[in-house]
């Protein structure tokens, strides 16, 4: 019974894959539109700002200029590994960004830009650092990623003061990056999420205004009244003081952006009647890094410009800034509008697969629609397979056990974080191959070589369990990678 369901489900899963990936390219001729939760919302489908793989825009108003701050490029062509700037003009709106900080031998990225506490009218900046050896490694990207600061007096002409978290962070040895700065007094707490292997939590550094480290803190998350960490990235933090309340915003993995409140700055929960997740990608799109932009209206209460990227699931990258204005009440349902937009349409919590003319993209739906019934008619499939194998041991899933050497490799995302599609060749005359998804969840420190690493290159040996149907996105391919889920996981050695 078990050979047979094994077989059914990889004749079920190699067919998703077929057929999954030109069908989505039929809804990638647009970005779908990014939706607020809630009965009534209405669409934010227009960028305010092109951008290509941006991410964490961060925006302050100096004399009335808006500018922002962003990693990314303008063009597919353009330097990367470099932090931008753009000014907003009331007319045009925001201009074409301009490179304005970069390191010698490093990426930067993720810029989050706050008002010097103690030194008048200076910014500082904080952005994660990765060296450019590291960063071309898909192992070691996800490990070594570093936190740095500098400052300017204009938000153009930068001077970089070096890392200020490094792979101590303070806590561990986990490193940190994608920094989110708030100004606390004369302290700034820098929060951000940790590196992998383990699993991606939110950590919070208060420093002292000359740059001190004064104390780490793992950010905790009150579920059902118990604590566990935090796990999440691309984390956005302010005090609300008309709540009096400290305020997060970060991604619900790349399908939605969620928010939490905490009376201290460590311990969150979501804010009373919360509709989470408060941004929700189209099934067809995905949505990251949030930046609130705080204003006031004539009577003197917060307002809030919600930006953050989105770009179509099919190609896996982001393409523009986005903007949800004239958010209010954080203990209350809201609705994200898009000012930009000629055409207020009424979607649904779900958002919507219209294209940018208001007609139906009928392709992407269909592609969208037929993928998920696939991989539905794999996780049965899957189901059934895991229910009856037997128990791997107390507390570990049931699953199936796998082992091969790897002939193809690609890294992906999925609902888990960055993760790795491999296909293995299993050793056995006439055995088919098959394929599996490494995520940041995949044990990988329980099986031999301990601690073991993500797969990293075709000839790998791997060895392990599985335990469901599984799914990510490449990140410059239209194509869907269906496979196994790791959960468990040993490497043999980089050949």
């Amino acid at each position: 019974m078990l050979e047979f369901l094994q077989q059914a489900l990889v004749l079920v899963l190699t067919l998703a894959s077929l057929i999954s990936a030109p069908l989505s390219v039929l809804g990638a001729k647009n970005i779908q539109h990014m939706a607020a939760v809630g009965s009534v919302s209405q669409s934010a489908s227009i960028p305010v700002l092109s951008v290509y793989n941006g991410m964490s825009p961060t925006i302050l108003s100096n004399g009335g200029q808006r500018q922002m701050w962003l990693s990314g490029k303008p063009t597919k062509n353009a330097a990367d590994g470099l932090i931008y700037t753009s000014f907003y003009n009331q007319e045009s709106g925001w201009f074409e960004p301009r490179p304005v900080f970069s390191v010698a031998g490093y990426q930067v990225s993720d810029p989050s830009v706050v008002v010097d506490p103690v030194v008048s009218g200076r910014y500082r900046m904080y952005y994660s650092v990765i060296s450019k050896t590291d960063a071309a490694s898909s192992t070691l990207l996800r490990l070594n990623n570093h936190i740095g600061s500098a400052h300017s007096d204009d938000g153009v002409e930068w001077v970089d003061d070096g890392v200020v978290i490094g792979q101590n962070n303070g806590l561990d040895d986990r490193g940190g990056w994608s920094p989110s700065a708030t100004v606390m007094g004369d302290e700034i707490w820098l929060y951000y999420s940790t590196n992998y292997p383990d699993k991606v939590n939110v950590y919070r550094t208060r420093l002292s205004a000359t740059g001190k480290k004064l104390e780490t803190q793992r950010v905790l998350m009150v579920d059902q009244n118990s604590q566990k960490p935090l796990e999440g990235f691309n984390v956005d933090v302010h005090l609300s003081r008309d709540i009096g309340k400290y305020v997060m915003f970060l991604n619900k993995d790349f399908t939605g952006v969620v928010r939490y409140v905490s009376d201290d700055g460590i311990t969150w929960t979501t804010a009373k009647d919360d509709k989470n997740p408060v941004i929700q990608a189209a099934s067809s799109s995905l949505v990251a890094a949030p930046t609130v932009e705080v204003v006031r209206d004539e009577e003197g209460r917060e307002q809030y410009n919600l930006f953050f990227v989105g770009g179509p699931i099919s190609k896996g990258l982001f393409e523009g800034v986005y903007q949800a204005a004239n958010v209010s009440n954080f203990d209350a349902q809201v609705t994200f509008v898009d000012p930009k937009a000629k055409d207020y349409d009424t979607w649904s919590s779900a958002g919507s697969d219209r294209d940018s003319s208001g007609s139906s993209g009928s392709g992407g739906s269909m592609g969208g629609l037929l993928a998920v019934g696939v991989l539905g008619v794999a996780a049965i499939v899957g189901f059934s397979f895991l229910t009856s194998a037997a128990p791997v041991a107390a507390g570990v899933a049931t699953g199936g056990s796998f082992g091969g050497r790897i002939i193809a490799i690609m890294p992906c995302v999925s609902a888990l974080g960055p993760s790795v599609w491999v296909t293995l060749k299993p050793s056995g005359f006439l055995l088919p191959p098959f394929m599996y998804i490494w995520t940041p969840a995949t044990l990988t420190n329980i099986v031999p070589p301990s601690p073991s690493l993500p797969p990293r290159n075709i000839g790998q040996q791997l060895l392990g369990r599985f335990d469901i149907p599984f799914a990510c996105v490449g990140p410059f391919l239209p194509f869907v990678f269906y496979g196994l889920r790791m959960q468990i996981m040993g490497a043999s050695p980089v050949v």
